[in-house]
């Protein structure tokens, strides 16, 4: 699941590896989904997050709705680096780097001319976290883990993927929350994705309809 409205967001800037922490919405928001998760009668083994504020937060919001539950920092999860254009709106970041909304998608997603992030390093250290998810916990167990825009865009492609595509398109919404299954095709491990439900259809009242800052998204 993706984090809840964050100060960030309402700023409609560049992230990141910044540090804002959720607005009063997006508290709502990660409430509104743990009581959602609560009424599904889950047994969580585990909750990852990444440690930046906007999601740790989200992550015990939402555990204090399912009962005692590990909530681990996991680095690995932490969002894209942008480099020069953390904290930069997106009309900021095309004055500063004219050609930054021109790319073309073969280079969206890596942030290593801003002195950023590469897609490289992202799919690198995703495929340490999923490498440690497998290794900790058998096939029926059911962890929850709670990443931002970018990094779960990643995350997804990777884990539901074969071969991984460099891009898909989908809008990860605040508190946008998937359910993906691990299955066994052939010999490989894989995970499937059963369903997605964004806050918009179990509460439109606290849903945010801000659009992304880029594609793809790195909040």
């Amino acid at each position: 699941m993706r984090h809840g409205l964050s100060e960030g967001n309402l700023g409609k800037y560049f992230q990141g590896h910044l540090d804002p922490p959720l607005t009063d919405q997006g508290r709502q928001q990660a409430a509104a989904l743990g009581q959602w998760l609560g009424k599904r009668d889950l047994t969580i083994s585990a909750m990852y997050t990444s440690p930046l504020k906007r999601a740790r937060q989200t992550a015990e919001i939402i555990g204090a709705s399912l009962g005692p539950t590990a909530i681990i920092d996991e680095p690995d999860l932490i969002e894209y680096h942008g480099g020069q254009l953390e904290g930069l709106t997106l009309d900021e970041a095309t004055k500063l780097f004219p050609d930054y909304l021109d790319r073309p998608l073969a280079k969206r997603g890596d942030f290593s001319a801003y002195g950023g992030e590469s897609y490289q390093q992202m799919q690198q250290r995703l495929e340490r976290f999923i490498s440690r998810v497998q290794s900790a916990h058998p096939p029926d167990a059911d962890i929850i883990v709670v990443a931002h825009g970018g990094s779960l865009y990643q995350l997804l492609k990777r884990w539901c993927g074969w071969p991984t595509p460099r891009h898909f398109f989908v809008r990860f919404s605040n508190c946008v929350c998937l359910k993906l299954e691990r299955r066994e095709i052939v010999g490989q491990t894989v995970h499937e994705l059963c369903w997605m439900i964004p806050l918009e259809l179990t509460n439109q009242e606290l849903s945010s309809t801000a659009r992304e800052y880029q594609y793809p998204p790195a909040d």
